[in-house]
């Protein structure tokens, strides 16, 4: 992220600049503290209960992937189980769409890297037009390597899909937690941008509106 960006976010709020590529996000991977913390910047949640289901009558969103590096169907099906799970607490915050996954829908490409005219030198990216569309780039990686810039591009597409500039994830992009096993990007809830009460994201990194991490 630029300088620019950051003063953005830092200084708008909810009025935040828009931009068409969103960041690459690092998947730290030291132990966890006693509180549950990692000094790396991400919640240790792989033994924590996936949270419920979509609630009856909300919308959904179908996310379609395609899959042009050859990653394994059962690799991609447990990261798409953790990243439906999270846009159920996603929408707990936004009000967002829950996901499904499959044909027809917005499409995720997986590519062994993103196209750097839309990208730029990010490891994943989203964009609005002609329809919400999302870039994840692998460079031949295990998901492992990956989950938390598919979840990062997948959840600010679902708070953002017509770039409008509610970046949720780039202010803690260097912040993820453990969901249903995998890794998966960190987020802001809207007490980030408006100030007031916590808590200000998904994970609990940061302690105050408008803080970066």
């Amino acid at each position: 992220m630029d300088s620019r960006r950051f003063t953005a976010i830092r200084a708008a709020g909810s009025a935040l600049l828009p931009v068409c590529a969103a960041l690459a996000v690092a998947a730290p991977a030291s132990a966890a503290t006693g509180t549950g913390i990692a000094r790396s910047g991400h919640v240790d949640h792989r033994h924590s209960p996936v949270v419920e289901a979509c609630p009856v009558g909300a919308p959904v969103q179908t996310i379609t992937v395609r899959n042009d590096v050859g990653a394994a169907p059962a690799a991609i099906q447990r990261l798409e189980r953790a990243v439906t799970a999270q846009a159920v607490q996603l929408r707990q915050w936004w009000r967002t769409p829950c996901v499904t996954w499959g044909s027809g829908g917005w499409q995720l490409t997986l590519a062994d890297a993103v196209p750097p005219l839309i990208c730029g030198n990010d490891a994943g990216c989203h964009w609005a037009a002609p329809n919400p569309a999302v870039a994840v780039g692998t460079s031949g990686g295990s998901y492992a390597q990956w989950s938390v810039t598919f979840s990062h591009e997948v959840m600010e597409t679902l708070a953002d899909p017509q770039m409008t500039g509610r970046e949720v994830c780039d202010p803690v992009q260097d912040g993820s937690y453990w969901l249903d096993g995998v890794q998966v990007s960190d987020f802001v809830t809207p007490a980030w941008f408006k100030g007031g009460r916590g808590p200000f994201d998904a994970a609990r990194l940061v302690d105050h509106a408008h803080e970066l991490y």
